[in-house]
């Protein structure tokens, strides 16, 4: 036991919780959004600015998680052999202790052993995200053995006949944990998790994408009082069915928030349980600390601190393989008088929401950690959904600024608008634009031809603005949620991208997909035009964004119900700015050039606007694009990707709109020019 501050940190698929411990104790804890490294900064520096972090709890999506009976385990007495037992096989990351005491399960005595652990690349995973959150941790282990260990501690002087219903969801299935005072007794399998949980909430509020109901749910900030009971009874459901013959006396929920505590009360509803709330005077006297500190949502920190350091109760240390078992820690036990807990009253008749055929659930998935599970969506119910309950109103979202550094190397982008073997060598002179026919590349395979020619024809003009339907709200909150994400990044469930610090749009990609439909749009290249030894004129790159003058700020906000991105770019030769609107299923960019000045020692200067296509996506690599009058088309793997710009626009020179097979330009400028130019566009996404 130690007077010096230390730090306990737990990492869940959503969430991050610290907790600063002295003398074994919590004396402060902080939740935070899985990525808010700012927040978990803020906290570490008010209050225990330089403590080590002594151990990082890992709760994964999937893990490995089982409950090894009294005779199985008697003939388990080293290491290898409970590796050998744990599901996953080589490689994996096992912590066990025994399922009463949570101590190294050794001897004789032993009436259970609880295995939990991940896998070695979901420990790497993890380790990245704790560097990326500013943390350190001198050890890591398991959090289910302190989740559960400390509802066993927190049932302290209860009677061992008497047990709390743990349900420790994960990705897309889960188990439901039998604790009492007298420890994990046994385990049920749930075919429901936070996949499941994200569905119900989809279905409930009719929202079109589970990604938008994840977000709602995940934000914690929404209303959901008047759809609470019917998303508990559609995932009550399924842990009902899993219990059988158990009966529990309460029901607790590891791994929500305290924003996500609504789910916990309407699923105890749905089961006719309460929910299991720690009593005080236990708490007190087991971990000493005071009332505000007394949530069944962090008993997993209150244990971990109390264990002193990894190795001790219910915080066992990874295992070795060829090693012994470890060493058991030995732990001072604070007897626990017992206190007296209102009795449990049931209602007369079951609770008419389980009586509403909620969704099925799908089949049970092993808990080994295997590969993400497709899960089909919950259709949404036919009833019409409840109106969502308004939140109260709240001060304009902020925006989240990100000025570029001064200089940056950044990722290498397209020669514009020069392909050659394509369209041709552009040459730049006398305010003209001049493209050399291609070569034998001309002739494209029959096959491209027709993929590229499938391509249905687009109403061109400027798109109609996209209608979100939702409640405002529920689009308030998800905007707001989207805004908080990430400062230089989109996301929803049909597309994303990022913001480079340079103000280009990079990797435009569906959701779930590695390559992208566009690399990069946004960009300006500049060029000049001189007379070689051979009288022959050459053109020259004369700057672009990798240019120390080339200085971007980018700022994300919400604008009109859209996420957009305001890019401003001041360069000695030009000024630009732009904005990127995010659609449902589209971007729309508004661009405004003025050049200031585009020239060099070598003469004047031509400034073109590139949008780089991912030809990997293309049906026909190398194809040529469909052009019609204000779009340029083409041909992807799943549908048509539209390019569509106002027919309006002249831009410069002879030909200001350029199509190649990876490429579309807009000449801003030739000769030097000066006039100023806007261009409108839309990238319509497959």
């Amino acid at each position: 036991m130690s007077a010096t501050p230390r730090l306990i940190v737990e990492l869940a698929p959503y969430f991050v919780r610290a907790a600063v411990v002295v003398n074994d104790r919590v004396v402060t804890q902080g939740e935070f959004a899985a990525d808010d490294a700012a927040g978990v900064s803020t906290f570490v520096t008010e209050h225990a600015p330089g403590a080590p972090v002594s151990v990082a709890l890992l709760a994964p999506a999937s893990g490995i998680a089982t409950l090894v009976s009294a005779e199985e385990a008697a003939g388990m007495r080293t290491a290898d052999a409970f590796l050998a037992r744990a599901a996953g096989g080589g490689g994996a990351r096992v912590a066990v202790c025994d399922a009463a005491k949570g101590v190294v399960p050794v001897g004789d005595g032993v009436t259970g052993v609880l295995m939990a652990g991940i896998t070695a690349e979901a420990e790497a995973e993890a380790r990245a995200r704790l560097t990326t959150l500013g943390l350190s941790p001198l050890a890591v282990t398991a959090a289910l053995p302190a989740e559960l260990g400390g509802v066993v501690q927190l049932l302290s002087g209860r009677p061992a006949t008497e047990s709390v219903a743990v349900w420790v969801p994960g990705e897309s299935a889960g188990k439901v944990w039998i604790v009492s005072s007298a420890g994990i007794r046994a385990v049920c399998e749930v075919a429901v998790g936070f996949t499941q949980i994200f569905e119900a909430v989809q279905a409930e509020l009719g929202l079109k994408f589970r990604m938008a109901a994840s977000k709602l749910f995940l934000s914690g900030e929404y209303d959901f009082s008047e759809t609470a009971e019917r998303i508990g009874g559609r995932v009550g459901a399924a842990i009902l069915t899993a219990l059988d013959k158990e009966t529990p006396a309460a029901l607790h929920v590891v791994g929500l928030t305290a924003g996500q505590s609504w789910l916990a009360a309407a699923v105890a509803k749905s089961i006719e349980l309460p929910v299991w709330t720690p009593a005080e005077a236990i708490a007190a006297a087991r971990y000493g600390v005071s009332s505000e500190h007394v949530s069944s949502r962090v008993s997993g920190l209150l244990q971990a601190a109390a264990a002193g350091q990894v190795g001790g109760a219910w915080l066992p240390v990874w295992l070795t393989p060829g090693a012994a078992m470890p060493v058991a820690i030995a732990e001072a036990v604070v007897p626990v008088a017992p206190v007296p807990v209102p009795a449990i009253v049931r209602p007369a008749a079951a609770a008419p929401v389980l009586m509403r055929a909620p969704a099925p659930a799908p089949a049970q998935v092993k808990p080994v950690p295997p590969k993400p599970v497709a899960i089909k969506p919950v259709e949404p119910a036919v009833a019409k959904p409840a109106t969502p309950k308004p939140v109260a109103a709240k001060a304009p979202l902020k925006s989240a600024i990100t000025p570029a550094p001064a200089a940056t190397t950044g990722k290498k982008f397209p020669l514009v608008p020069v392909i050659a073997g394509v369209v041709g060598v552009v040459l730049l002179a006398g305010g003209a634009m001049f493209f050399l026919k291609p070569s034998a590349e001309k002739a494209k395979s029959a096959a491209a031809t027709a993929s590229v020619a499938s391509v249905k024809p687009a109403a061109t003009g400027p798109a109609v603005k996209e209608a979100s339907g939702l409640d405002p709200a529920l689009q308030r909150v998800l905007l707001e949620s989207e805004l908080k994400r990430d400062p230089v990044s989109f996301k929803n469930d049909h597309y994303g991208f990022a913001v480079s610090p340079k103000g280009v749009l990079v990797d435009l990609k569906a959701t779930g997909r590695a390559s992208a439909w566009v690399k990069n749009l946004g960009f300006m290249r500049l060029y000049g035009v001189s007379l070689g030894a051979d009288g022959r004129k050459v053109v020259r790159k004369a700057g672009d964004m990798g240019s120390p003058d080339y200085r971007a700020r980018v700022l994300k906000q919400v604008r009109d119900g859209a996420i957009v991105f305001d890019v401003e770019v001041v360069h000695p030769k030009f000024l630009l700015r732009q904005t990127y609107t995010c659609l449902p299923h589209s971007v729309k960019v508004n661009v405004r050039f003025k050049p200031t000045g585009l020239s060099d020692k070598s003469g004047t200067l031509d400034a073109v606007y590139g949008v780089h296509l991912g030809s990997t996506e293309f049906t026909a690599p190398g194809a040529l694009p469909v052009v019609r009058t204000g779009e340029v088309a083409y041909a992807t793997k799943a549908g048509a990707l539209s390019l569509r710009y106002d027919p309006a626009f002249t831009g410069a020179g002879s030909k200001p709109v350029v199509a190649d097979p990876e490429l579309v330009s807009f000449v801003l400028a030739v000769a030097g020019g000066t006039t100023e130019q806007v261009l409108s566009y839309e990238i319509v996404l497959p």
